[in-house]
């Protein structure tokens, strides 16, 4: 796929802080990118200097190959976002919202309201009022508007906030919507990780205003990825079917650990059925073989420490909880 975002060592002070400090990535079309970290990560000031809103210090933000800089007014009609909650007109109509809105930008390439609220399942308010929108309704009403121009990123801050369960499963479903449909890059950034990690395509984790490790989530994408991978082994075959995984690999030779029969290693993901294959050939008896994949919850913590996280030790009334 083509990227159609990228971001090269961004960096930006504040008061003589640094909020985002030479930060790197790309993003292709149709992808779902989930930033997350602690509260004063950076996650809110990156996506608003993504959107024009905050200058960029040192670095590059490329969109479709041109530079925010020199053609921000271009870059800017091929955004879309949401910073915060959504505002709308509250006694107008969700359509005639849209309308007002495709009017004010003066956009020749605007997407037909009618479609665009289909696609948010908002076809039947159209008429309503938006003062009698549900909380889950106004959100996918934003995301309408901002996809409206028909953009190639579209950058979503906390949309799920106060959603209860139904709503946060409903809006996560229009999200994968717009972007496989639309072809809509999107960034993401929420706090509920365990929802993102079932959006997202890749994930990225921000701490202090770095970043620490980008994660593939989408299956295809981790069929490329080294993971650890645990294979059970008839017990009186351990030592064979480690000389066998050994002498499987031609150029660095992994380390095998063992744990009862379990024979655990990290390899890439494709080459796994040929070792399967390599193994049973041999007369090796194996009987399971799975990807020990850690949630991205636990990578999250992994990375920003859990001893060091500002929800680690709350104080009241001068005692440690």
């Amino acid at each position: 796929m083509i990227q159609i975002l990228v971001v090269e060592n961004l960096s930006k002070t504040i008061r003589n802080k640094k909020i985002i400090n030479n930060v790197s990535f790309n993003l292709k079309k149709g992808e779902i990118l989930g930033l997350i970290g602690p509260n004063g990560a950076g996650k809110t000031t990156l996506m608003r200097m993504i959107m024009g809103m905050v200058s960029i210090d040192n670095g590059s933000i490329l969109v479709d190959g041109k530079s925010i800089k020199k053609h921000r007014e271009d870059i800017l009609r091929r955004i879309g976002g949401i910073i915060e909650v959504p505002k709308f007109y509250p006694y107008l109509t969700g359509f005639e919202n849209l309308k007002y809105y495709s009017i004010l930008s003066k956009n020749k390439n605007n997407l037909d309201i009618h479609e665009v609220m289909s696609l948010l399942g908002l076809e039947n308010a159209k008429q309503q009022k938006v003062k009698n929108y549900s909380l889950g309704m106004k959100q996918r009403l934003g995301i309408a508007q901002a996809i409206l121009h028909e953009p190639s990123v579209l950058i979503l801050d906390e949309p799920m906030n106060g959603l209860d369960p139904i709503g946060v499963n409903v809006l996560r479903n229009y999200i994968k919507d717009v972007a496989r449909k639309k072809n809509v890059a999107v960034i993401l950034a929420s706090h509920l990780i365990s929802e993102l990690e079932g959006i997202c395509d890749t994930a990225l984790i921000l701490k202090e205003g770095v970043t620490h490790e980008k994660i593939q989530l989408s299956e295809t994408a981790c069929l490329n990825q080294i993971e650890l991978v645990s294979i059970t082994v008839n017990k009186n075959y351990i030592d064979k079917a480690i000389k066998k995984i050994i002498c499987f690999f031609e150029d660095e030779k992994p380390t095998v650990i063992v744990e009862g029969n379990q024979l655990k290693l990290y390899l890439n993901v494709e080459s796994v059925p040929l070792l399967l294959q390599k193994l049973l050939n041999d007369n090796i008896k194996v009987y399971e073989v799975k990807r020990e994949k850690r949630t991205l919850e636990e990578r999250f913590f992994n990375v920003i420490g859990g001893n060091t996280s500002e929800y680690t030790t709350w104080k009241f009334k001068g005692r440690n909880i």
